[in-house]
């Protein structure tokens, strides 16, 4: 509703559809019983695709512009901010399902001493990724050009940056983990 109400706003669609489809992926990938070289494969690309999902977190940036842009549209402002809850709500569950799903098939193959290591890993990566999409303004589709990435990764090392990338890092991981470890106490119980 609100992009008939504020077409200007299109973006939103391009990082939802970017969050989800790593999110999918996963889902696929950690189901699949037969890991061979199209596994993979599917691993780099979803690794690629990852910080997608937590990134849309950082469009709140955008929040305050458009409740604007919706009320000069004759929108109201408050469907705007529902709209946005909506797409946090949707990175940081997703964000969580996928670490579900790692904590899940690391367990179901006897690995539960890489849960920690893995999840940290792959939490780390996400910030450097959700500062590069945010700050130098890269895309998944960057991490084919290797001489770009390098340049970008650089630019990362300043104390600004890792200021940045700490904080998404702690925030995201957090709030991930809370999730992951309210549901995952949850399903325990239902089990039993």
């Amino acid at each position: 509703m609100h992009h008939a109400a504020v077409p200007r706003l299109e973006w939103m669609n391009v990082n939802v559809a970017l969050a989800v489809a790593p999110v999918a992926l996963a889902t696929v990938l950690f189901t699949v019983q037969r890991r061979g070289v199209l596994w993979w494969l599917g691993m780099v690309l979803w690794v690629v695709l990852l910080p997608n999902t937590p990134y849309i977190l950082t469009d709140v940036i955008h929040l305050r512009a458009s409740v604007a842009l919706a009320r000069s549209a004759g929108a109201i402002g408050i469907g705007m901010g529902a709209t946005f809850a909506a797409l946090f709500a949707l990175g940081i569950l997703g964000y969580t399902y996928v670490f579900a799903l790692v904590v899940a098939d690391l367990r179901r193959h006897g690995r539960q001493r890489l849960i920690w290591p893995v999840v940290v890993t792959i939490n780390l990566a996400c910030a450097v990724g959700v500062w590069l999409g945010r700050v130098p303004r890269l895309n998944s589709w960057d991490a084919a050009r290797p001489r770009l990435m390098a340049d970008a990764v650089r630019q990362a090392t300043n104390a600004r940056a890792a200021f940045v990338i700490a904080g998404v890092f702690i925030v995201v991981g957090a709030a991930s983990l809370i999730i992951f470890q309210v549901t995952d106490r949850a399903a325990r119980r239902l089990r039993r």
